[in-house]
């Protein structure tokens, strides 16, 4: 009695490396297919898994169909997540359908907080709205601007226009290399731009949730006094 007591706990411990295991492998499964050029979100692929996961209910009950329901719907969530990166549907006035690279005016705001090094700044802006011809045109899309410096206040919720040399980030071709276009795809930025300074940049509004300004500024707080503290 008291071995089967002190054996439960490894038991489900054993379980629990088996789930994960199962669930990693079926959600590297999920982005493989993706890969391929396998869409599980085809309505013969949905009616599959949909029509599957009712015959595990009747044949195994409420626990097996749940297990299936839980591998079915990694594998998928994996499949939509690399889809969105490979092939990506961009709204009409999304930046990325102009001629690239180009250079433009925009207006957009900070969504993130601005990254600051010592020998570079990362702004991180989302579009609202582009000059061409003079005229101002609704616009979407992210875009990573990367400055040799970063001498503004600028912060999270910021409204900001400035000329950019628009482009898609790229890759550098060499075996083995990091995939940073990739990496850039999978945080939805499909675009970006590098200035020399931030001289060139206007502050014209302010945009954003209330709540996380207010986080950003405790952050900003928290970063002064470490770095305080540092020196």
């Amino acid at each position: 009695m008291h071995s089967s007591f002190f054996t439960l706990p490894s038991s489900l411990i054993a379980l629990r490396h088996s789930l994960l295991i199962i669930f990693t492998v079926t959600y590297l499964l999920g982005q493989v297919c993706a890969a391929w050029g396998l869409d599980v979100c085809a309505p013969l692929w949905l009616g599959g898994f949909v029509l599957f996961s009712v015959v595990t209910w009747f044949w195994g009950g409420r626990g097996v169909a749940a297990f299936v329901g839980g591998v079915l719907l990694t594998f998928t969530v994996a499949n939509v997540a690399l889809q969105r990166v490979i092939a990506p549907q961009f709204p009409p006035e999304h930046l990325h359908h102009l001629t690239l690279p180009q250079q433009i005016t925009i207006e957009g705001w900070l969504y993130r907080e601005p990254e600051r090094f010592p020998t570079r700044g990362r702004l991180y802006l989302e579009a609202l709205r582009v000059w061409q011809d003079g005229a101002p045109r609704p616009a979407t899309g992210k875009i990573l601007v990367t400055a040799r410096s970063l001498s503004g206040p600028w912060q999270y919720g910021d409204v900001l226009r400035l000329p950019l040399h628009l482009r898609q980030p790229r890759n550098f071709h060499t075996p083995g290399s990091f995939d940073y276009a990739g990496y850039l795809a999978r945080q939805g930025i499909y675009l970006s731009a590098f200035l020399w300074d931030d001289n060139v940049i206007a502050h014209t509004g302010t945009r954003g949730g209330r709540i996380r300004r207010h986080i950003e500024q405790i952050r900003r707080v928290r970063d002064a006094c470490l770095q305080d503290e540092t020196f």
